[in-house]
């Protein structure tokens, strides 16, 4: 049993070796054309979306909305040739007014991400860009019941497969196959594991679309996540536990050699299919962190599904003598198994985390922290049961045994939650928007989207008096006082009359100030200042 079960780690090991692009957990939104909140003198002719990681091309979506809430029709998002973090979409040509953009997409750990901002064609739209994007919003999001049901599906599966895995390798070092309680939770864990997988992979791709139950059922919602990696992991998942059933029906000839193989082969590939379609897989170097997950993953199923197995056996067999080795084997591998899962589990917390600061800062992160009190209560009631193994025999472990199998399946259902979340807080932006005045000149300054990185300035001029007469030059700057970052020069060119746009990296978080040197009239010029808070 050793054999198979190191066996087992250096298959993982081998099999996680498959190329993936390294990127970090989540998609988020860096840069767009048309910036959020920028005023443009005519409509765009593209939306393009510049994300921070590489993202599924054939999920993409960029919906555009007018200040009526009127959809407008736009060309195919597609992802660039050239660049798998860019998706752009083309824009039919559109009038003033303010507008929406409602953007989705799914990164290649699986999860969709989306987001939405506005913008405003000419100076004239009145209509609050806040309000109509909330509302643009709301008419493109999936039911509460289908993510909840997502949820319930990845649960089911976590659950189905534990009971697969670590019941079936208990299955193993035990006499006594044919009892008849353990052949019944064998078949009740593969229906779980098969349910769990069909829904799982049904909702998936209702998510991805923004669709509603019906959905679940569309060939062309499922063909568009069988392009996806994480499509892929979930129907390889499927396919893999339709193979199981058959290993579950034949189970009394588990003593076969064939029958250890063909176990071993599809445990360690079932596992690696939660590895390659989650957290892990977007952490560089792949092949290291996909075997850290693997390894995690497969030690809870071994640890979970030998206690759900030991608790539903019964009284009897427990007790009996001729299943003394067996649970005293489960004992051992617990043992190496819950320094493994908390092991693993605190490396890609850090790694994911960016470290243990951050770990509050997100839902992700406060969850995490309720899982890790209910592992410490699990592994302190894991040590009670082996005192008593060794100190009063197999009866009497049945109920603290009890005890800690719901525990892990509350962790289960919490790890259920963490896989949906995004461990690091979203780079937070925040829109700088103000007007300045100076001799009658007002200047309408726009810096989106505000944060660390690169951003874009929009400046448009009302000369004195409200004329139309056009600025002659402007010259903008900007500087960090509190770092003594030197003035970096703002690269603006005219868009129109009185109305320029600019791009300047700011590299540091704090109170920037801008200085903007404008030509009013030949030989008349005005400095406007203003001082741009960068998170």
């Amino acid at each position: 049993m050793r054999r198979l079960i190191l066996g087992g780690f250096a298959l993982m090991a081998l099999f996680s070796l498959v190329p993936a692009t390294p990127v970090s957990a989540h998609a988020s939104l860096q840069s767009s054309l048309p910036a959020a909140s920028s005023v443009l003198q005519s409509g765009p002719e593209r939306i393009v979306l510049d994300f921070d990681e590489s993202i599924e091309a054939t999920t993409a979506s960029v919906e555009l909305f007018d200040q009526t809430d009127h959809r407008i029709p736009l060309g195919a998002a597609v992802r660039s040739a050239s660049d798998d973090t860019v998706v752009s979409a083309t824009v039919p040509q559109i009038g003033d007014g303010t507008y929406a953009v409602v953007w989705r997409v799914s990164s290649v750990d699986g999860h969709v991400v989306d987001g939405a901002f506005s913008f405003q064609v000419g100076n004239s739209s009145s209509v609050d860009g806040d309000a109509l994007v909330q509302q643009a919003r709301e008419g493109v999001q999936s039911p509460q019941i289908v993510r909840w049901l997502y949820g319930v599906g990845r649960m089911l599966g976590y659950l189905g497969f534990a009971v697969l895995i670590g019941g079936g390798l208990l299955v193993l070092v035990a006499t006594g196959l044919s009892a008849p309680r353990i052949t019944r939770l064998l078949r009740a864990g593969w229906t779980l594991a098969f349910i769990g997988s069909v829904m799982s992979c049904a909702l998936y791709g209702v998510t991805i679309v923004a669709g509603d139950l019906r959905d679940a059922f569309s060939t062309s919602v499922w063909g568009d996540i069988g392009d996806t990696r994480t499509g892929q992991m979930f129907a390889l998942r499927l396919g893999l536990v339709l193979g199981v059933g058959v290993l579950v029906a034949t189970v009394k000839l588990a003593a076969n050699s064939w029958w250890k193989a063909c176990a071993l082969i599809a445990t360690v590939a079932i596992v690696l299919t939660f590895a390659l379609a989650g957290h892990a897989s977007t952490l560089h170097p792949v092949p290291l962190w996909v075997a850290i997950g693997a390894i995690h993953t497969f030690g809870v199923f071994i640890w979970l599904g030998g206690l759900i197995t030991i608790s539903a056996a019964g009284r009897s067999w427990v007790a009996a003598d001729e299943h003394k080795r067996a649970i005293d084997r489960f004992s051992v591998m617990s043992s190496v198994a819950i320094p493994l899962i908390v092991g693993t589990g605190v490396i890609e917390t850090l790694k994911l985390a960016g470290g243990i600061g951050d770990v509050t800062a997100t839902t992700w992160g406060r969850l995490l922290l309720v899982k890790i009190a209910v592992v410490v209560m699990a592994v302190s009631i894991g040590g009670v049961s082996r005192w008593l193994l060794q100190h009063h025999g197999a009866a009497s472990i049945r109920r603290t045994v009890m005890v800690e199998a719901v525990m892990g399946v509350v962790i289960l259902g919490l790890a259920a939650g963490l896989v949906a979340l995004p461990p690091r807080p979203a780079e937070q932006s925040k829109v700088f928007s103000a007007s300045l005045t100076q001799a009658g000149l007002i200047a309408d300054v726009t810096v989106t989207p505000g944060r660390i990185g690169a951003n874009e300035v929009h400046l448009v001029f009302t000369p004195a008096g409200g004329g139309l007469q056009p600025v002659v030059s402007v010259q903008g700057r900007m500087t960090l006082p509190s770092k003594n970052i030197p003035e970096s020069p703002i690269t603006l060119e005219a868009d129109g009359a009185n109305h320029y746009t600019g791009k300047i990296t700011l590299p540091f978080a704090g109170d920037w100030t801008m200085q903007l040197v404008v030509e009013v009239t030949p030989g008349n010029t005005l400095l406007l200042s203003a001082t741009v808070p960068v998170p």
